[in-house]
């Protein structure tokens, strides 16, 4: 009975927590209008996921290596080369997003200008993107932090 307790303790206390980190997955990272192929199974990626919205990773450092690499992507198949153009399509106003406030607090965040050429290929820098991107999906007032050794972890599984 004692253990059955717990459980549900440790459950009460796993609702509280932001949906992108229920889901191992602190970019939010959405799945696709259903009337799309979903063209992108990332790998640790649950299936089906748990989330019918959103997108469900074994563990954090599958959800952050799942940022890492759509951001490369956006460089090298888009041409996207700069934190602000990245940002306007990951989190594009049109989704009813707060895109300036989101691009301006990544910035700040990370220690790089809106328009600054983003190299994908170093660790440091891409680590402390992705960190302030999982805060502002997922942080703010939950009080919820990144843990910048799984961001890291994601880094090294691309």
């Amino acid at each position: 009975m004692a253990k059955k307790k717990q459980n549900y303790i440790q459950e009460e206390e796993q609702s509280k927590l932001p949906r992108g980190v229920r889901n191992c997955n602190p970019g939010n990272i959405r799945m696709p209008p259903k009337k799309l192929e979903d063209k992108d199974k990332f790998i640790g990626e649950l299936r089906p996921s748990r989330d019918p919205d959103f997108r469900t990773f074994v563990n954090m450092a599958y959800g952050y290596r799942a940022m890492h690499y759509l951001l490369r992507r956006y460089k090298n198949s888009y041409q996207l080369n700069t934190l602000e153009q990245m940002i306007n399509r990951y989190a594009p106003p049109a989704d009813n997003n707060a895109t300036e406030v989101y691009i301006d607090f990544v910035a700040k965040r990370a220690g790089i200008g809106r328009k600054d050429i983003v190299d994908v290929s170093n660790m440091t820098v891409m680590c402390r993107i992705v960190e302030a991107m999982a805060t502002m999906e997922c942080g703010g007032r939950t009080g919820w932090e990144p843990d910048m050794n799984e961001v890291r972890d994601g880094w090294i599984l691309l």
